[in-house]
């Protein structure tokens, strides 16, 4: 099991470069849980992202390691904190515990976007990924200057994706949660659209179905292929279709993006609670620009 997992809360983990070990005795038995602390050479309270940390019980004041993050965007200037997508250029993605860190942004549009790979858990599935959307960047200090902490992305325009491209290629395989559902609770009436009300029409124009077949909500129901007609299979999928998300996909082969239901790396769960295997999972998150100005204009403490 990943170390990741055990320590820290899989969607509300810690902030980037927090973590903790337990120093054993000889005999096994812990000793003392200590964290790591990186070196805060402003005082701002944002650790320099360049100095190595240290393991330690508490901050040390005196050798200046007195900060649990190395997010910091100027080590020497106390007016320039920590990084925040357009003020610090940086992009985001997820720790080991689930949580959205620095790592390599995208800024297409209005918005900016942060794909990552779900390395605190084996299964991600589309609740935790949206729950996992809304916690980026919730410290006071960024809650100030962006209008919404983040939400599933959509992606309306295929055009959007193209600075994304290079990032999933790097990967080799990605399978990401998007904002796309089914318009009714009718799983044989309905299309797929946009959860943030852009045109429907723009799914189909835009991306193509994967494999050039349009998933079908059953394709999230595998147990209903048995007796589509048992009462209470319909009344389960009516519940849960809501919440059913589709996938997009970059095909390697193809060298593109399409929309689907990755049937390869779904597990075995029932209904929408159908998770990706880790190693495939991903998430794409999404959330307008901060203002730079209003960041750099608060005060710091």
């Amino acid at each position: 099991m990943r170390l990741g997992l055990l320590l820290v809360p899989l969607l509300f983990g810690v902030l980037p470069g927090c973590g903790s070990s337990w120093t054993l005795s000889e005999g096994g038995v812990e000793d003392l849980l200590k964290s790591w602390f990186y070196p805060d050479g402003d005082g701002d309270g944002w650790g320099d992202p360049d100095g190595a940390p240290q393991q330690l019980s508490g901050p040390d004041q005196a050798a200046g390691f007195t900060s649990t993050n190395n997010r910091d965007c100027d080590g020497d200037d106390d007016q320039v904190t920590g990084k925040i997508g357009f003020v610090c250029p940086s992009s985001l993605s997820f720790d080991a515990s689930g949580t959205i860190t620095s790592a390599g942004v995208s800024y297409p549009g209005a918005s900016e976007y942060a794909i990552t790979r779900a390395e605190g858990a084996e299964l991600v599935n589309v609740t935790k990924a949206t729950l996992a959307c809304a916690s980026w960047g919730t410290t006071a200090e960024i809650a100030e200057v962006t209008p919404s902490f983040g939400q599933l992305a959509t992606f309306s325009s295929a055009s959007d994706l193209d600075p994304l491209a290079a990032t999933v290629q790097a990967d080799g395989a990605f399978a990401g949660w998007v904002g796309v559902k089914w318009s009714t609770d009718d799983p044989d009436d309905g299309d797929w659209v946009w959860i943030d009300d852009t045109p429907a029409n723009t799914v189909q124009s835009e991306f193509d179905w994967c494999g050039d077949d349009e998933p079908s909500p059953y394709d999230f129901f595998p147990y209903a292929l048995l007796n589509l007609d048992d009462p209470d299979i319909a009344a389960d999928i009516a519940d849960d279709l809501p919440n059913v998300r589709l996938a997009l996909i970059w095909e390697a082969a193809e060298s593109d993006w399409c929309l689907g239901h990755p049937s390869a790396a779904v597990d075995a769960q029932v209904g929408w609670t159908s998770g990706y295997n880790y190693d495939a999972a991903h998430v794409v998150c999404e959330r307008s620009w901060p203002d730079p100005l209003l960041y750099l204009s608060q005060p710091q403490e």
